[in-house]
């Protein structure tokens, strides 16, 4: 396996990590959403919207253009925190169309601050994966200080590997 199809798959698994994580929250009390927890983020919907808006970032900065701020602030309560999987779908419908060069490519770009970087793409694509499976991690841990009790989807990359990925 190369390093692209490697990338590729973690990618993949990003996506369905989130969409186990996504249905759970469509499922649980919808009070907890908003409820104040003690995490990086101070709720499950901001936490959720974390990984979307860091996903729309890194995303942007892969396809050329420096946001000037983050999609989820014009969301308010309108939009379930179970939706920042669509940002994980887009960013596998961007990778999926890329050339092998791209992942050893370096991509240039300017943080919020002005600050240019030029990154390699398989740095980024690591760094946003990983952190997408940081804060799952994080909304796990606060839906049981919340109080939940019911069996909660199994994320782990080899469930994922066992499930979708050739053996």
């Amino acid at each position: 396996m190369n390093s692209s199809e490697l990338l590729n798959d973690y990618v993949k698994y990003n996506l369905w990590a989130n969409k186990q994580l996504a249905g759970l929250l469509k499922t649980i009390d919808q009070t907890w959403i908003d409820k104040e927890v003690m995490s990086s983020f101070p709720s499950l919907r901001k936490t959720a919207f974390h990984i979307w808006d860091a996903e729309f970032v890194w995303l942007s900065r892969l396809s050329g253009t420096s946001p000037a701020d983050f999609p989820s602030k014009k969301y308010s309560t309108e939009v379930h925190p179970a939706e920042f999987t669509n940002g994980s779908q887009e960013f596998l419908a961007f990778i999926e169309k890329q050339e092998e060069n791209f992942f050893s490519a370096k991509t240039s770009f300017k943080t919020f601050d002005g600050t240019a970087y030029d990154t390699p793409n398989d740095q980024i694509l690591m760094h946003i994966m990983n952190h997408s499976s940081f804060h799952r991690g994080q909304i796990v841990m606060m839906l049981r200080n919340l109080g939940f009790k019911g069996e909660m989807p199994r994320t782990d990359m080899i469930i994922y590997f066992r499930e979708n990925v050739r053996q």
